[in-house]
């Protein structure tokens, strides 16, 4: 077995090294040379020890605080959609929606954050050539082909060659 990082040890797992760390102290062996013999770093093990001094408890939870202090503010998420709504603005992307923001002094928000805002409130999609099919349309009508020359493919590839930077171009007509 290999020393213990980068994973998520239980809170049982937690709890019976700590009880070994603490009975092996009281024989007389230091806490790092005790963190070493369980394969796990001792800050870790400190972390734990404060952590249980302080009441708290050693389940895993997720890092961090529970929301970050530089959230969007509801009013600022309502600017960013009222701009997209606005019939001038309308055919705007994101960026340019965003910089547009910016220029006007209404809100200084991230590219990705306005792409967030306009997706939750249903103002973001695909558009143009790109855009999903929504499940009613139809397929091409394409006539039957009868004789030869009715319809045409074509392609153009780049062939490697030996000789680094020299490529061969292939135009293919079907």
């Amino acid at each position: 077995m290999g020393e213990i990082t980068g994973e998520w040890l239980a809170t049982e797992t937690k709890m019976e090294m700590l009880g070994l760390i603490e009975e092996s102290a009281v024989q007389g062996v230091s806490c790092r040379r005790s963190c070493s013999r369980l394969l796990i770093h001792r800050s870790r093990i400190t972390r734990w020890q404060r952590t249980r001094r302080a009441g708290g408890n050693l389940e895993n939870g997720k890092p961090g605080p529970e929301r970050p202090l530089h959230r969007l503010l509801p009013a600022e998420r309502e600017t960013v959609a009222a701009l997209a709504r606005r019939e001038d603005l309308v055919d705007l992307s994101h960026r340019e929606l965003t910089v547009t923001a910016w220029d006007t002094g209404l809100v200084f928000v991230s590219f990705s954050t306005t792409y967030r805002v306009l997706k939750a409130v249903g103002l973001m999609g695909m558009r143009g050539k790109d855009h999903r099919h929504n499940g009613h349309s139809t397929a091409p009508i394409r006539k039957d082909l009868t004789g030869a020359n009715q319809r045409w493919c074509g392609d153009i590839s780049y062939l490697l060659t030996p000789v680094k930077g020299h490529y061969l171009y292939l135009f293919m007509v079907l």
